[in-house]
């Protein structure tokens, strides 16, 4: 990809005490029904003297980019992400403002609304923002929300959501499912789902809103915390859309420091559009082309990461390991269970073997702490990179991964309920998502067969395999078809 524009007023921005980062990424994306453009942003808020004039000035910039979007391409939607109006807060009061339901506009009596809604309608565009909405609950006491809105190519306000799944937000109230508008089709042929943050973890909203059989896009505003080895947000966003077969429009908030970043425009085939891990304080526009057709390579943009603070979330103690013995054999075969939960791997070793560098296979059920968060039943099946062979230093970006796999493969059989999820799992030591792998999902007789394999030659191998949540117990045939594959195993 090309860097084909550089806003005129950068120069003037870094003049200012404060200042932003955006990635602007266009994507034509060809799906079943029509093909449509999109666009997403990667940006950074201004914070300004007061939350009014932070979210003014965030304002102004935002109808600048729909304008631009507009101008450089013809965009059927635009994408802002969380945060992204106000910036991260302590206190949601001085955000909070009043939104009507669907229809209601292009008029409205709040400023904020009124100025997005002009932009839509001038630019005749589709475009989902991110604000703090101000309500009453039954008591009639002032609650916030988290909230997503569209507005439409005429202004009016076509959709609401209500983030389900808080993270570190104390002074919010979550949005109940059955009062969200989360999907809504457009004039285009596109019916789309739309989902806040680490909403995607979760099987309400992420899976539910694909019980619609129009819904094969989503879209996602986040302000994603970057977890290794199984959180980081390139990875964890491509793996969603091959595994549940969707486009998937994924805007984030740029905060370095913290570690959130990474923005793209996903395929349902594992297929990458464009996507953007910036590392640094540069505003630049990214056009990508030859849709139909995914790219073998991608550069992305800026990827300097000096400043990108990514977290670790990794409790190597709790899990089971089993050490692979990498030498020249063409061949390296290995399994691992924790209890009736196996995971085996094959690898083929490519043209360059370190057989000093330590890879491990592990597998894991329980529960896991994000943040603020238990994930109460989590279930990952990997290859991890370790620094050595102390299980504890598995999953960190520093281990050495210099050795080529000509290909990877890993395998698991799984019993799935109703609520129950898997998706890939796949991230390189640069923190770039593995893409351009095959990813099958089998149904047997009781149990479901997962698979996920590389294409080509891979370097660089952070993490690979499946990362799944949800909380099916095993019924009596699992169980069985569980124990008898271990004892298969072991004889």
């Amino acid at each position: 990809m090309k860097h084909l524009h550089t806003n005129p007023e950068i120069g003037r921005l870094k003049m200012q005490k404060f200042t932003f980062i955006w990635t602007y990424i266009l994507a034509s994306i060809s799906i079943t029904k029509s093909d449509y453009t999109a666009a997403v942003l990667e940006y950074q808020p201004i914070i300004s003297t007061s939350p009014n004039a932070t979210v003014e000035v965030n304002l102004e910039e935002y109808a600048r980019y729909i304008n631009d979007a507009k101008q450089n391409k013809t965009v059927n939607i635009i994408v802002f992400p969380e945060y992204g109006l106000t910036g991260f807060f302590s206190d949601p009061a001085p955000y909070g403002i009043v939104i009507p339901n669907r229809n209601e506009g292009p008029n409205f009596q709040n400023y904020w609304l009124e100025k997005l809604s002009n932009a839509a309608k001038a630019n005749e565009i589709y475009v989902v923002v991110n604000l703090v909405e101000k309500a009453a609950n039954n008591k009639n006491e002032t609650i916030y929300y988290n909230t997503n809105v569209m507005f439409d190519r005429s202004g009016k306000i076509g959709a609401k959501y209500r983030k389900i799944n808080l993270f570190n937000e104390p002074l919010l109230t979550p949005g109940n499912s059955d009062e969200n508008q989360a999907v809504f089709s457009t004039d285009f042929g596109v019916t789309f789902g739309m989902v806040i943050g680490y909403d995607l973890l979760f099987y309400n909203p992420s899976r539910s809103i694909l019980a619609n059989s129009s819904v094969a896009d989503v879209i996602l505003s986040s302000a994603w915390y970057s977890a290794l080895p199984f959180y980081h947000s390139l990875s964890y966003h491509l793996a969603y859309a091959q595994a549940n077969r969707v486009n998937l429009l994924a805007s984030n908030l740029n905060s370095l420091d913290k570690g959130v970043s990474g923005s793209g425009i996903y395929g349902a085939k594992g297929n990458i559009f464009s996507y953007s891990l910036p590392g640094t304080s540069t505003s630049k526009m990214l056009l990508s082309g030859g849709l139909n057709t995914p790219r073998e390579d991608f550069v992305p943009f800026d990827l300097s990461l000096s400043k990108f603070n990514t977290s670790r979330v990794f409790e190597g103690n709790r899990y089971k390991f089993q050490t692979l013995n990498l030498t020249s054999d063409s061949v390296v075969q290995q399994k691992v269970c924790y209890g009736l939960f196996c995971c085996q791997v094959n690898l083929t070793m490519g043209t360059e073997v370190n057989s000093s560098e330590v890879y491990q296979l592990m597998a894991y059920t329980g529960s896991l702490r994000l943040m603020d968060k238990t994930l109460p039943f989590v279930r990952i099946c990997a290859l991890l990179a370790c620094e050595s062979t102390d299980p504890r230093t598995c999953g960190n970006s520093a281990a050495s991964s210099s050795t080529k796999f000509e290909n990877i493969s890993v395998t698991t059989d799984v019993c799935l309920g109703q609520k129950d999820f898997f998706q890939p799992l796949y991230l390189t030591t640069d923190l770039l998502p593995i893409y351009n792998t095959r990813y099958e999902s089998i149904i047997k007789k009781y149990c479901t067969r997962l698979t996920l394999s590389t294409s080509r030659e891979q370097k660089n191998v952070l993490a690979f395999g499946f990362y799944g949540s949800g909380g099916a117990m095993l019924n009596f045939s699992c169980f069985v078809v569980s124990f008898m594959v271990i004892v298969t195993y072991f004889i």
